[in-house]
């Protein structure tokens, strides 16, 4: 099983965009009512009156949204992703060679900025040891609801050598335990918004809605500065292949795939 655990609670009813906690049927009422308190959110009823909300089941947990036809929430087991997972990484990958990855050699990886878990669960897959860090409670709540239901298969747990970690936690506030130091930390911090026009992943669309208020160019430059004094060995910082280095830091070497880079910072 994974563990998941809240060291520092980073959360304002202005970021929440009127979004309420709702319960889908009557045996979620307390889950959804416990939830709501624990994100200092409004517990709604009447999920039908309810346009932006945490939709609560006995089952799961997830995002409603007008902007989107069906409700929204992590999962491991099922598309894309799962085939993802099963597959795993090549050593030929960009994100291996850039985290500098060995099966044989497990590093303990610090994914810094989890918003979904996407990439912590691929490096998970290829046998290294990652905690996920994640500020916005939303967001954490719903990687954690997606990873309690993944991992109540044993099916997919037997993928794992180590079972990820996520704690719900500022980056800067994390406190390395001394018999796990940190030899790799990743950042994929939210991309800079080119063209309005451009057609963005309806997770990528989900992550903004709830963390605009939250993300800032001027926190870049604290989050690199933080990462390359804690990390044993490398910095990742996962960006557009267009865009800018996070900071004005340039990287020691980047490595690219398709789309995107992979800026190295060898400390």
């Amino acid at each position: 099983m994974f563990k998941t655990c809240v060291k520092w609670l980073f959360f304002t009813s202005q970021m929440t965009d009127n979004l309420v906690v709702c319960a889908v049927t009557s045996d979620a009422i307390d889950k959804a009512q416990r939830l709501a308190r624990r994100l200092d959110l409004p517990f709604n009823s009447d999920p039908h009156h309810a346009p932006i909300s945490l939709m609560v089941s006995a089952e799961d947990v997830s995002y409603k949204h007008p902007n989107f036809v069906t409700p929204f929430r992590v999962n491991f087991t099922n598309g894309p992703i799962a085939a993802r997972i099963s597959r795993g990484l090549t050593k030929r990958e960009p994100l291996v060679k850039a985290l500098a990855l060995d099966p044989l050699r497990p590093s303990h990886i610090l994914d810094a900025t989890a918003g979904f878990g996407r990439d912590a669960m691929l490096i998970a897959r290829y046998g290294q040891q990652i905690t996920m860090l994640e500020k916005h409670a939303v967001i954490h709540e719903l990687l954690a609801d997606g990873l309690s239901r993944a991992f109540e298969q044993d099916e997919f747990c037997n993928l794992f050598t180590y079972p990820p970690d996520l704690i719900h936690s500022l980056a800067q506030q994390y406190l390395v335990a001394a018999d796990k130091p940190v030899d790799v930390i990743y950042l994929d911090p939210m991309y800079p918004r080119r063209n309005k026009n451009l057609k963005v992943k309806k997770e990528s669309q989900i992550l903004q809605l709830l963390s605009k208020d939250m993300e800032h160019e001027d926190d870049h430059t604290d989050l690199l500065t933080w990462a390359c004094s804690l990390a044993r060995k490398r910095v990742v910082v996962k960006r557009p292949s267009w865009a800018e280095p996070l900071t004005k830091s340039l990287p020691t070497t980047a490595i690219y795939n398709q789309n995107t880079r992979y800026d190295v910072y060898i400390v």
